[in-house]
């Protein structure tokens, strides 16, 4: 019977481990179909509320004199796959699967969240999307599901283009990705799949690697407690501002009118991860998709207003302090020590904006805006990310 529609119960997204032209199971040799078909290596993405994806081919008119229309278009630059996700924050774990560098919990935050991203330990990767037939979930179903009936959205090459996180007073913090990559193929079935990678250098896909889609579960990680939260609440989340190296609160330093003592409702920490084609003659595929410089990392905070802090505007030119903006969200429930679930902190950062608006019926409400720039792997600026990671 042909299919009418898929909604959400029937799909999953997971992420392949680096690099994406790689091996995608444990053990096994090259080209060896019955060996690679042990343990995959690849890994769900928890909480996912939103996924799209969108394939585009860039064209470029050749037109002559004496024609009005163009006599061709011709591809000079490869297709692109992109692709968006979004989830709910349970713990950093989808963080760590998309190659971002997170701190478990309890142990020295050193090194910034783009890390294993710079140094290519943890950049390029493959992502599948599964579908399960209509009518079944595709979590804790793997067993039931009809290879013919069973299909991989499979994307090669995928590289991390922006991330941004999100929280807000009556909803549950969420974190939003755009990947973009080189290949998108459809398949069957969950065990013997070719990756979706190609060799960069010349286009032509890669051979003899394969994958296998093991588990779909509603807690990817069942030996992590928790992993399964179901959503952090904004009642557990902990936002402090700071300048750097001190202990000195923002709102302390009369500096500047300020507001964060007030009352704050949302948070917003985003950076784009922008990527430049490198290519060469001989080959009509980039041959690497480099991050430009500078990273920078914006952060926006939105809050009631209660008590203006005195201060000047124009003392910020002598007094132009850099700062430290620390969110922990904890584990919900009632004890009154909770562990950090995940904790962002942008260092380094200097005041952009602060804005005020009041209309009738509404409270007046302030926006504070922060920047920073991501430095290499272990200097003291930009994002940092620490909290539960799961395995």
């Amino acid at each position: 019977m042909a299919r009418n529609r898929v909604i959400y119960q029937s799909d999953a997204v997971l992420a392949g481990p680096t690099p994406a032209t790689g091996i995608h199971t444990i053990a096994g040799t090259y080209g060896n179909l019955g060996s690679q078909m042990n343990t995959g290596l690849l890994k769900q993405l928890s909480r996912v509320t939103s996924v799209g994806w969108n394939i585009g081919v860039n064209r470029t008119p050749i037109n002559q004199f004496g024609e009005l229309a163009a006599i061709d278009q011709v591809i000079l630059e490869q297709p692109t796959a992109s692709m968006d996700i979004t989830w709910n924050v349970a713990s950093l774990a989808n963080e760590k699967s998309i190659g971002l560098t997170v701190t478990p919990t309890g142990q020295t935050q050193s090194i910034t969240c783009i890390s294993g991203i710079l140094t290519k330990v943890s950049d390029e990767k493959n992502y599948f999307v599964l579908q399960a037939p209509e009518g079944q979930d595709a979590n804790n179903n793997i067993s039931n599901l009809a290879v013919e009936a069973t299909k991989v959205y499979a994307f090669g090459n995928m590289f991390l283009s922006s991330y941004s996180t999100e929280g807000a007073v009556g909803a549950a913090p969420t974190a939003t990705v755009r990947l973009e990559g080189l290949n998108y193929v459809v398949q069957t079935g969950i065990t013997q799949n070719a990756i979706p990678a190609v060799f960069p250098t010349d286009g032509t896909r890669v051979s003899g690697w394969f994958y296998r889609i093991e588990s779909i579960n509603s807690n990817p990680d069942p030996g992590s407690g928790d992993l399964t939260i179901s959503a952090l609440r904004h009642g557990d989340i902990v936002m402090s501002i700071y300048e750097s190296g001190t202990n000195a609160e923002y709102h302390d330093l009369g500096a500047t009118p300020s507001t964060v003592s007030g009352a704050p409702q949302s948070y917003r920490i985003s950076y784009d991860l922008r990527r430049e084609n490198l290519q060469k003659l001989g080959t009509p595929y980039a041959y690497a998709k480099e991050v430009t410089y500078p990273l920078d990392v914006t952060c926006s905070i939105n809050g009631l207003v209660t008590d203006l802090n005195t201060g000047s505007l124009e003392t910020i030119i002598c007094n132009d302090k850099q700062y430290n903006v620390e969110i922990a969200i904890r584990k919900p429930g009632c004890e009154a020590t909770r562990p950090v679930v995940a904790k962002y902190r942008v260092l380094g950062a200097k005041v952009a904006t602060q804005s005020y608006n009041m209309d009738i019926g509404a409270n007046k409400t302030y926006t504070l805006d922060f920047t920073s720039q991501i430095g290499g792997p272990s200097q003291n600026l930009g994002l940092f990310l620490s909290g539960t990671v799961g395995s």
